[in-house]
């Protein structure tokens, strides 16, 4: 990596719990020194040093340190996450099929001879629509053994994947291991022989049968095809479907994670003020990226915030972006409602980075409370939660709205004072907490830019401006004319797979 990542040391605890398949951090039981130098292998129960938030700020002696972040295994399979509790993983180790619902479904059954067949399902908002939110961690032995069959020529491998078609290019080796299900389809793990890389190749079924899903589809390939941050989830490739004349399926590769921040706020796994701090610089830094290249998120949320082991954390799911120029929005597709912003709320035509920039203040607040923020059951309630915390706005705060009637709309909503965000969050630090209250401004026009979040003295020990870069050129939309058709589409997104693999065998 090319930006500064100090290591931290992790801590077993009791002695007395541990065994081999206690801890199982990341995908391979090793330690990483800084700087993404080769890994020194280790085997536990020995635990090896993690690279874990960075503290303490430079040229300073390592006063304290941060709890490590660790997965709880399934016992010899082939899933890990933060959301398998040691409940789940006592019962699996007694051979007994269980069911746990922390954001993930996973039901598990054994048999005698100790294989398994595991069926996942995206929930509570964890993952969905065009992005790898919901990506699970890979455990070590035990991996379920799904077998191929070699199709057209040798050059594409055909599996199975509990009842999931899953076609890919042969040189994605097996064994092919599902890590998650969601509305969009189904996503697997994988190593790519030629690089040796684990990767994730997610599969979007039918990716064709409406224009709005396909023009999702479409967006993402393009725009992560035009960054590269270290903050911004990675597209590996596009795998070029056999035929250029008939395919509905598309298959995105993207580096490989370990879960993301919404099963990791729904699990026990202990989070520290040095988690949150380096987790929301993280999150400014890749935002800052992706608005210096015109562009707003607009589907910032927990499980669009990937992760692993060692803490990196990458934003995925561009699936909603847009240009920050762009006035013709689709309001009921923009941001997951309990991180939408109040302009976004009162159907606001021109909205700016800002909403982004709300949405990373609803991921604070969750991040120490543990719960979502504004958990509003409707636009109505929605406004109501959030002017119960930062206070019902004056006509000064109002005019961001061009339209009397909203205007007149909020001055009817029951008037409450902002609370005190010292009483609301207790447990957060003085610094996040104002931060968070800086992000959390009813006015756009008055709420934190993500250049100012980056030099607020709750990230001085992070920051650091020359390391903070921005996109060399400005994304451009212009392929998204109304006009387009699916078979439109279709083809724009085979002319991006050629891009990945050229000298297409029709």
């Amino acid at each position: 990596m090319a930006w500064k990542r100090r290591a931290l040391h992790l801590s077993t605890g009791s002695s007395s719990n541990s065994n081999s398949n206690q801890l199982l951090f990341g995908r391979h039981g090793t330690s990483i020194s800084a700087r993404g130098k080769a890994p020194a292998f280790s085997t536990f129960p020995n635990a090896p040093p993690y690279l874990l938030p960075p503290w303490p700020p430079r040229n300073q002696p390592r006063a304290r340190r941060c709890q490590p972040l660790f997965f709880l295994p399934c016992p010899r399979c082939c899933f890990s996450s933060p959301s398998l509790l040691p409940e789940l993983a006592r019962s699996l180790a007694a051979a007994r099929p269980a069911v746990v619902s922390i954001g993930l479904l996973v039901t598990a059954d054994r048999t005698r001879g100790g294989d398994r067949s595991m069926r996942m399902e995206g929930g509570g908002g964890g993952g969905g629509g065009a992005g790898v939110g919901g990506c699970l961690g890979l455990g070590q032995g035990g991996e379920a053994q799904i077998k191929g069959t070699h199709t057209h020529g040798g050059r594409y491998v055909q599996y199975n994947v509990y009842g999931n078609l899953f076609e890919v290019s042969a040189k994605y080796v097996p064994p092919i291991r599902p890590v998650g299900r969601g509305a969009f389809g189904i996503i697997c793990a994988a190593v790519n022989a030629q690089t040796r890389e684990e990767v994730a190749i997610k599969k979007i079924g039918n990716a064709f049968d409406n224009q709005i899903d396909a023009k999702r589809t479409l967006r993402e390939i393009k725009l992560l095809r035009h960054m590269n941050h270290d903050n911004v989830i990675s597209l590996k490739d596009i795998i070029r479907p056999p035929r250029r004349e008939n395919f509905n399926d598309v298959y995105i590769v993207y580096e490989l994670m370990d879960t993301d921040l919404h099963h990791l706020l729904r699990s026990n796994q202990p989070l520290t003020d040095d988690h949150c701090q380096y987790f929301v610089y993280q999150l400014l830094r890749g935002l800052k990226y992706v608005h210096s290249a015109n562009v707003l998120h607009r589907d910032l949320r927990p499980s669009n915030l990937l992760l692993n082991a060692k803490c990196d954390l990458k934003i995925g799911d561009f699936g909603l972006a847009r240009t920050t120029t762009e006035t013709d929005f689709m309001m009921e597709y923009v941001v997951t409602r309990w991180y939408r912003a109040p302009e976004l709320l009162l159907n606001c035509s021109e909205y700016t980075q800002a909403i982004d920039m709300w949405s990373v203040g609803c991921i604070l607040g969750e991040m120490v409370t543990r719960e979502p923020l504004f958990p509003g059951k409707d636009y109505v309630h929605q406004l109501r939660l959030i002017t119960e915390l930062v206070g019902s706005p004056d006509d000064t705060s109002l005019g961001f709205l061009r339209s009397d009637n909203a205007r007149r709309y909020v001055r009817s909503l029951p008037q409450y004072p902002k609370q005190h965000f010292g009483a609301r969050f207790p447990t957060m630090s003085s610094g996040a907490m104002d931060l968070l209250e800086r992000m959390l401004v009813f006015d756009p026009s008055k709420r934190i830019t993500v250049d100012e979040a980056l030099c607020h003295p709750y990230l001085a020990s992070l920051h650091e401006i020359n390391d903070e870069p921005v996109c060399p050129a400005p994304f451009s939309f212009d392929f998204e004319h109304p006009s387009l058709t699916e078979e439109d589409i279709k083809e724009l997104i085979w002319r991006e797979s050629l891009k990945f693999n050229p000298d297409p065998i029709h």
